[in-house]
């Protein structure tokens, strides 16, 4: 009896492990953290870093699509900051607004998306 309950239990107590955080974040807090995400991209950009440079420090409990989460987006905020670059040299845009504008895209995303569902 003892090995059955214990099997049974033992997949009960691991889910949580399992689960990905990234869909389970509201827009908000999700379009939040892709702000931050473009923040860090983009004054690594700056300093002259390639995306390839760029420190990621993860905890370890991370999933698969977590990190593909977090080097997707800083690999679209290089992208941005290169396009950025090329259409008008010299004028690049402050810190604060990259990030505003990345978090304004997303939630417009993710308005979108809530309209189009039934």
């Amino acid at each position: 009896m003892r090995t059955s309950t214990l099997v049974l239990f033992l997949p009960l107590a691991c889910s949580p492990a399992w689960a990905d955080r990234i869909s389970e974040l509201p827009p908000p807090e999700l379009c939040a953290y892709k702000a931050r995400l473009y923040a860090a991209g983009y004054y690594h950009y700056l300093q002259g870093r390639s995306r390839a440079e760029v420190p990621i420090y993860w905890h370890g409990d991370e999933t698969i699509r977590e990190k593909a989460f977090v080097t997707q987006e800083l690999e679209q905020a290089y992208d941005l900051m290169d396009a950025q670059r090329r259409a008008s040299p010299g004028r690049m845009p402050t810190l604060d607004s990259f990030a505003d504008d990345a978090y304004k895209h997303c939630m417009a995303e993710s308005e979108t998306q809530d309209a189009s569902r039934p």
